[in-house]
């Protein structure tokens, strides 16, 4: 949900400002909603991209031949800030 409510506020943004995202391209906010025309809503595909995405990276963590890999799942902006600054702090030593 954080991802979707990310790309709407950004779509938003950029529509309003009418900020050009490259060449003549600038953001058109309504079709992103439009979930009913797959690929071509911005929404879709984060909902969609996100479901396979999880689902690849759990096979990959049960998978044996990946098992020499220590996998970090961080599952909020929380543990993520907490998991840079250890990383961080790690790196300055």
């Amino acid at each position: 949900m954080l991802l979707v409510w990310r790309v709407l506020r950004r779509s938003w943004r950029r529509w309003r400002t009418k900020e050009l995202l490259w060449g003549t391209n600038i953001e058109r906010f309504w079709p992103q909603l439009a979930m009913w025309r797959g690929d071509d809503s911005l929404v879709y595909r984060v909902v969609t991209a996100q479901r396979g995405k999880r689902r690849g990276m759990r096979a990959a963590m049960a998978d044996p031949r990946w098992a020499h890999i220590r996998f970090i799942r961080l599952a909020s902006v929380d543990e993520i800030e907490s998991f840079a600054a250890t990383a961080e702090a790690v790196v300055r030593r």
